[in-house]
């Protein structure tokens, strides 16, 4: 199995582009909202910088970690789901 296909699998290719895009949109939108508000400028690189922090972190949890309807569990190695299919 090649590792395209395991990320696939892990479902991480689908959290990194929904993150991706979740963070651009946050970031514009701070961009535009953020001196409306009169706030600092430094408050838009404060959303960026959590932004670009936060995507490691989130691509790590999806490849540890199964989202399922019931719980929250660790993803099994591909030989271990292999073997109780």
């Amino acid at each position: 199995m090649s590792f395209w296909s395991e990320l696939k699998r892990r479902h991480v290719v689908r959290v990194g582009l929904t993150y991706g895009v979740v963070a651009f949109a946050a970031v514009q939108a701070a961009d535009v909202l953020f001196p409306r508000m009169a706030l600092p400028e430094w408050t838009v690189a404060l959303v960026v910088g959590l932004a670009v922090v936060g995507f490691p972190v989130a691509v790590g949890l999806a490849w540890a970690f199964d989202l399922t309807p019931e719980e929250v569990k660790r993803t099994e190695a591909l030989a271990a789901a292999a073997r109780t299919r």
